[in-house]
């Protein structure tokens, strides 16, 4: 099997972009070398060692990255951008965790008390910083959040080690979220404000990305652990 240069599509789906719909050839399991050229095998179930079907690669991919581990224990940004690299995604793949976005959480108290929550993402080389607000009358974005805490900026930065010290400025190139919906939430005990965990589930789209890094993102995890909260 061979990948193929692909273009990128305003889609915001994550699945196999290509016009051609079938496979005539059997496959083994998703690294089986009897593919043609231009093919890769798509196992039958959701199983990297699954026989399966020669595919045609994809042309074209939409320009999201929720990230997917794929059966080379690889990750990459979507379905199809596996798919267009002649890889397979299935659910036993296996990959660093770290490497699917390491995300982490700061409460910060004062007048105005903040939480800011980023996320890792060392495959796009970017940092995701989303600050919450309290209290908080508006937000410009669609997004769920606890009572009187309210999402005040997402800023994406084109350089991962800024997640590293989410108190500093960032270093690399940025970029603002123009769009986002989704949800956060937590739980807390009564007379206490800043949470010990977070569960987080955000789509959001950038505006003017920086280079290499995709348009269209997602911050998804559970039990993110507050540095600072529980208070």
């Amino acid at each position: 099997m061979a990948a193929s240069s692909i273009t990128s599509s305003s889609s915001s789906s994550s699945q196999n972009s290509s016009s051609s719909t079938g496979g005539n050839t059997s496959c083994a399991g998703w690294d089986d070398p009897s593919c043609a050229d231009q093919t890769f095998c798509q196992p039958a179930s959701d199983s990297c060692g699954a026989a399966g079907s020669c595919m045609p690669l994809p042309q074209a991919c939409p320009d999201d990255c929720p990230r997917v581990c794929a059966c080379d224990s690889k990750t990459y940004c979507n379905t199809c951008m596996a798919n267009a690299a002649g890889v397979a995604v299935a659910s036993d793949a296996k990959c660093d965790p770290a490497s699917m976005g390491k995300y982490a959480a700061l409460a910060l108290p004062g007048g105005l008390d903040h939480i800011v929550i980023s996320k890792k993402d060392a495959g796009q080389n970017a940092c995701i910083r989303l600050q919450l607000d309290y209290p908080s009358n508006f937000s410009q974005y669609s997004i769920q959040s606890p009572f009187q805490w309210g999402v005040a900026t997402i800023l994406v930065s084109g350089n991962a080690a800024d997640c590293d010290n989410i108190t500093m400025q960032p270093t690399g190139d940025k970029a603002w979220a123009k769009s986002a919906s989704g949800s956060i939430g937590w739980a807390i005990s009564k007379g206490m404000l800043y949470p010990c965990d977070i569960d987080i589930d955000v789509s959001l789209t950038l505006d003017s990305p920086p280079p290499g890094i995709a348009k269209n993102q997602v911050m998804k995890a559970q039990m993110i652990t507050v540095k600072g909260g529980c208070m």
